[in-house]
């Protein structure tokens, strides 16, 4: 407990006929720790031929990102999904358990045709959704916008489509931090005129008003004194566009909420079966870029890795059951202990103070382990801690309380 587990360096050689039924194995007993054997530096290697990662295995990786994509989509109408207070803060301390499911023992054709079948299916239903969402975001965010500059515009009464250009008229709207510079430069051009009204103690809306003819010199009066708003297909008054806008963004606020609904729906009835589809997929990517990793000759494969001096004996069972005897298991100490992963073996109540240790570094290989050391002095001060906390609580209510007590006694004594 007080050293990382004790580790034997692996080779097997095995024939290319039971290399995928043994790296099966591997993977679902979790017994051995794989390594390149391109880069595991031993005279051999030049030797031997290292397979390129398969086509299977990338396509496994791109089913792998497209299945990521949807769940994310689906997981962000959990999120949107409302609760009031008392639900949030039992999720906060009290999270349910993630859902565990089963998953299926197939072979990586079966599990590619799921997954592109799943794909065909929810990806044009999610990416529709999605862009829907994302129009009514943007249209929010563009009335929310132009909401604001009306409200700037109510106090006048005049209708908003006369602002732009028309056939004799240039109407501006906007908001102005120094007015009396504002009729300053606009008195420099001929038959203007500006109406304002103040919003804040240095900011002013204003509505500038002047003839066509004058287009050029009014542009270049209001530069750096005047912000002109962009209100476009509102037509009646500031009043009357503020209903509109109003309308408008029950309206799509209603579409959203429908969105949603098809999203959380889709997540119900889908959700279980792709998270399968993503594992067994994930599994066959997992094993496809560890024959990756094993080095070749003519008929046979080299697997090189770590594993546990106490899973030895469950290993060379598992080899001699998957290969039926035809493979060769070499055992040796490591020789730079540098390269050896670190596997720790701390009882189970020592297990969550690990990333105490985590938080730092984790010890060498011939390091000692200072979990189990940590773990008590941590729950101690931890305690401490509290009580302190506590403590200062405590002793503040005791005295407010004799202070209470000690005024109506001298309250008491005072009346006789």
């Amino acid at each position: 407990m007080l050293y990382p587990e004790n580790m034997k360096e692996v080779s097997i050689i095995v024939h290319d006929d039971y290399v995928e039924d043994l790296v099966r194995s591997l993977h679902e007993s979790g017994l051995i720790e794989t390594m390149d054997v391109g880069k595991s530096g031993k005279d051999f290697v030049s030797l031997l031929s290292q397979p390129r990662t398969s086509k299977i295995t990338s396509e496994c990786a791109d089913l792998e990102m497209q299945l990521n994509k949807i769940i994310e989509v689906l997981d962000r109408a959990k999120d949107e999904a409302p609760g009031n207070m008392k639900e949030t803060i039992r999720g906060f301390l009290s999270p349910p358990l993630p859902l565990k499911y089963k998953v299926r023992p197939t072979n990586i054709f079966q599990a590619k045709d799921s997954a592109s079948q799943m794909i065909f299916e929810l990806e044009p239903k999610i990416t529709q959704i999605e862009r829907k969402l994302e129009e009514i975001s943007e249209e929010t965010i563009q009335l929310s916008e132009h909401k604001k500059q009306i409200e700037n515009l109510a106090t006048f009464d005049f209708k908003l489509k006369y602002l732009g250009e028309s056939e004799y008229l240039i109407i501006k709207a906007g908001t102005t931090t120094d007015e009396n510079r504002l009729r300053l430069v606009l008195s420099k051009v001929p038959d203007s005129l500006v109406f304002t009204s103040q919003i804040e103690k240095k900011l002013y809306s204003a509505v500038v008003v002047a003839h066509k003819d004058d287009k050029e010199p009014l542009e270049n009066a209001l530069k750096g004194v005047f912000s002109a708003y962009s209100l476009p297909h509102y037509k009646g008054t500031p009043s009357e566009a503020l209903e509109q806008i109003e309308h408008r963004i029950k309206a799509i606020n209603n579409q959203k909420k429908v969105l949603w609904n098809d999203l959380k729906n889709l997540r119900a009835e889908k959700l279980k079966d792709l998270l399968i589809i993503r594992e067994e997929i994930s599994i066959f990517k997992a094993r496809g870029e560890t024959l990756s990793k094993f080095g070749k000759t003519d008929s046979t494969s080299i697997v090189m890795g770590w594993a546990p001096k106490r899973n030895i004996d469950d290993l060379e069972e598992l080899v001699e059951q998957e290969t039926g005897g035809l493979a060769y298991i070499h055992l040796s100490d490591p020789e730079n202990p540098e390269d050896i992963p670190i596997y720790r073996r701390n009882p189970r109540w020592a297990k969550p103070f690990e990333m105490l240790t985590e938080m730092f570094a984790l010890p060498y290989y011939h390091e000692v382990d200072p979990t189990i050391i940590l773990a008590p002095i941590f729950v101690i001060f931890f305690g401490l801690g509290w009580l302190c906390y506590f403590n200062y609580y405590a002793i503040t209510l005791f005295q407010l309380l004799c202070g209470h007590f000690a005024s109506i006694d001298d309250f008491s004594l005072s009346s006789f």
